[in-house]
């Protein structure tokens, strides 16, 4: 069932429905941004420790730099990991914020119908895991899938929007190079204090 063939109470059970999830979407990608940048803010603060800290490296290194440098990588390393799960998740709800938005303006009546007008979205691609990788270490932006190819629980309608989201991206994958950048240069101010103390 398309909105444009519902009858005009199973369209405003599916408008209701679209909005609950744009509502439900919205609020899971904040939370994943604040986890995200919770993360990127303690680690920011330990190098900024660091970075002022009068005794560096610490007492108990001072003769061996290259602990201080293998620990901060390995925390660098699960910090990244865990900042780019909670911003790849952000950006998998903005996206399907972006997909309800969109439907919702192409059901308003005075709609230029540009979903419509398009034809077939693209399909769906899962991120291979070499991808997945390489987002670690830099945000790539085949590395989140707006729907999952096997599961095929939501009208065609909704899928097709979330699918045209995802081909013309959003904002959300901008904010995850300047949050990663920043965790980086954290990353590398540690590394050269390490090394010039």
């Amino acid at each position: 069932m398309s909105y444009a063939t519902a009858t005009p109470a199973d369209q405003d059970h599916l408008r209701t429905y679209v909005e609950n999830l744009l509502e439900r979407f919205w609020v899971y990608r904040e939370s994943k941004e604040n986890f995200g940048v919770a993360a990127l803010a303690v680690f920011l603060g330990a190098v900024a420790t660091a970075l002022v800290s009068k005794d560096w490296p610490p007492t108990f290194a001072q003769t061996r730099p290259g602990l201080i440098l293998a620990t901060f990588t390995i925390v660098w390393l699960l910090v990244a990991v865990y900042v780019r799960y909670q911003l790849r998740k952000r950006r998998w709800a903005a996206l399907r914020v972006s997909g309800c938005e969109w439907l919702l303006a192409e059901w308003l009546p005075d709609s230029p119908r540009a979903m419509a007008n398009k034809g077939q979205a693209p399909p769906i691609v899962e991120p291979s895991a070499l991808i997945l990788v390489a987002d670690v270490v830099w945000p790539m932006k085949g590395s989140v899938a707006v729907l999952n190819p096997s599961l095929h629980v939501y009208p065609n309608e909704i899928e097709q929007a979330w699918l045209w989201a995802q081909d013309r991206g959003t904002d959300a994958l901008r904010h995850e190079y300047i949050i990663h950048l920043l965790g980086w240069l954290g990353y590398l101010a540690m590394v050269l204090r390490t090394v010039l103390a």
